[in-house]
């Protein structure tokens, strides 16, 4: 490893702590986003990206409890809800 490498290791080096509280948010964040799934703004807000479909060769994602792939911009709109 060069000592670029070995720098850019040592700084991004995260403790036990801090990636147990990422572990905490990260289920947070699921389990908010699951319990309003049937909430009438988080079905507005997969309706609305539905309208949006990716054009054929651009990028495409995924909204949450949907199938249908829509516009990056679209989901992260919906599943921020």
């Amino acid at each position: 490893m060069d000592m670029t490498t070995s720098r850019l290791a040592d700084f991004s080096a995260l403790s036990a702590e801090t990636v147990r509280e990422c572990k905490r948010r990260l289920i947070d964040i699921f389990a908010c986003a699951f319990g309003a799934y049937d909430q009438s703004l988080c079905q507005m807000s997969r309706e609305v990206a539905n309208w949006y479909s990716a054009s054929p060769g651009a990028p495409e994602a995924s909204v949450w409890g949907c199938t249908r792939k829509t516009t990056p911009e679209a989901a992260a709109f919906a599943n921020a809800r």
